[in-house]
């Protein structure tokens, strides 16, 4: 292999392991694949990092905001709406923020904080 081609590898691997240290650093962050555009405000991600900073209280909360969307689950996190009642919460954004979201964005949300809340 070419010493330049040994080099562009090099980069590479090199990215990636950025890329995975960056994950490791804050799974609570998420980037987005293409820029998502909310009442005229563009978005590269969501940081959901202040779910670490909730209590019983914000808990409690947000069971009894789901419960008035109709969803009557024993663990309503588990749904779209609860953990996006969650992440707006942590996010500071709106509910709705989540309702035009590509689907795979909208799943890797739901799935972080499903997999934060019980972990």
């Amino acid at each position: 292999m070419s010493e330049i081609k040994k080099q562009e590898n090099q980069n590479q691997n090199g990215d990636q392991d950025r890329n995975k240290n960056q994950e490791q650093v804050n799974p609570l962050k998420i980037d987005f694949k293409k820029p998502y555009t909310f009442e005229g405000k563009t978005y590269d991600g969501i940081d959901l990092s202040s779910l670490e900073d909730m209590t019983g209280s914000d808990f409690i909360r947000i069971e009894k905001e789901v419960r008035q969307l109709g969803i009557n689950n024993l663990n309503p996190e588990t749904t779209a709406e609860g953990a996006y009642t969650y992440a707006a919460r942590a996010a500071g954004v709106p509910f709705e923020f989540f309702s035009k979201l590509p689907l795979k964005e909208a799943r890797r949300i739901k799935a972080v904080v499903v997999n934060f809340l019980w972990s």
